[in-house]
């Protein structure tokens, strides 16, 4: 039988003009360390496809496991064997991990807490939780711009790049219509130097991934083993 979590998971809907606090930065914080680039071909890869995540942490389900969308209806269901990229591995005590569904417009994010398994988690990991390190992720080309406006661009990321980083985070500018495209403040983290700045603005566009409309944030936090 496929496996509910208890309550429906934080997914990168973006409906609301919600703060995505990224392992405790606060959005806003200039709490954020400039950092190089870790290591991926960046420009020159496909995001969707697991193969260039290798050396960062990867979750591998051994068992079903469905993902509910806020509705409480299944949104997708991850079969014994899929592998998704880890945003969040932590507190060995009561693990929590967030893990990235990617998609062409970027990832969408489901949580997983060792409270919901008492017979244990259902994936297995290349990592140990709070053996991490923190990397910012372009899971697609990033257009990132100096006003909510959007019309002076700040920086480029391209589709791939990874970079360091002690945090980053997004929020909604005013609050999201579902189906049309939205406005997010993104703060940068380690990409601060390539960029000039410590936030930046991006359009996301809603997508109809499984049938539901979405927003996925094309710049998100991912980690690696230590």
């Amino acid at each position: 039988m496929p496996t509910h979590i208890s309550t429906p998971p934080r997914l990168a809907l973006s409906l609301l003009p919600i703060c995505a606090l990224l392992f405790g930065v606060a959005c806003g914080n200039g709490d954020d360390s400039p950092g190089t680039d870790s290591g991926i071909d960046e420009g020159s890869i496909d995001a969707t496809d697991i193969e260039v995540w290798r050396s960062y942490c990867i979750a591998t389900f051994s068992e079903p496991f469905d993902v509910l969308a806020f509705s409480n209806d299944v949104l997708f269901t991850a079969e014994a064997g899929d592998e998704f990229v880890m945003s969040q591995y932590s507190d060995p005590a009561d693990i929590e991990a967030t893990l990235l569904h990617a998609t062409e417009q970027g990832p969408i994010d489901f949580e997983i807490e060792a409270a919901d398994f008492p017979n244990g988690l259902p994936f297995t990991s290349n990592c140990q939780p709070d053996a991490v390190v923190r990397h910012y992720a372009a899971f697609a080309d990033v257009t990132l711009y100096t006003t909510e406006a959007l019309d002076t661009v700040l920086c480029e990321i391209p589709e791939g790049t990874v970079i360091p980083t002690s945090g980053g985070g997004y929020q909604a500018i005013g609050v999201p219509t579902a189906g049309q495209d939205a406005t997010y403040l993104l703060f940068l983290g380690g990409f601060e130097t390539q960029c000039g700045a410590s936030e930046g603005y991006v359009n996301v566009p809603s997508s109809d991934d499984f049938g539901v409309a979405l927003r996925n944030i094309p710049l998100r936090l991912i980690v690696g083993p230590e």
